[in-house]
């Protein structure tokens, strides 16, 4: 039998051997049986086991502020209370993804008590044409419960 132009020709390098190894016993690939299934129900869906589309696709700027400490951290120095002037006020927050789409996510939630209005004002720079601009938003205090 007779290797095709497309057969790799002798062994792979060491590095690239391990670096596949690594792969093989987390479980990640391209195209797995657990992937070929979920594509066959929700054919947007990246293999969730494979650590180097997130690297690509979802940057540390992008989800960095998600981590256990960073909400910790922003907890501890934002939030006084998940009350509002002694009272509970649970709410249900209801997450989409556009006009279009109509799935929904439901999930409940707790207004709380800011230390400071800092906490409710998010910055965000915006182009228009040849200039920038720099606009300060409110937002409603709003927590998750876990």
């Amino acid at each position: 039998m007779r290797a095709s132009q497309r057969d790799r020709k002798g062994p792979l390098a060491s590095k690239t051997k391990e670096s596949a190894l690594r792969v093989r016993r987390r479980g990640a690939c391209f195209y797995c049986q657990r992937c070929k299934r979920l594509m066959q129900q929700v054919p947007q869906v990246v293999c969730w086991q494979f650590q180097d589309f997130n690297v690509a696709l979802f940057s540390d700027f992008i989800r960095a502020h998600f981590r256990s400490d960073e909400v910790a951290r922003f907890l501890r120095d934002s939030v006084q209370e998940f009350r509002v002037r002694g009272l509970d006020k649970p709410c249900r927050v209801e997450l989409y993804s556009g006009l279009r789409l109509s799935a929904t996510l439901q999930i409940e939630a707790s207004f709380f008590t800011a230390k400071s209005c800092d906490a409710l004002q998010h910055w965000h720079l915006n182009s228009e044409r040849r200039s920038l601009h720099i606009e300060s938003n409110g937002s409603t205090p709003i927590g998750l419960e876990f």
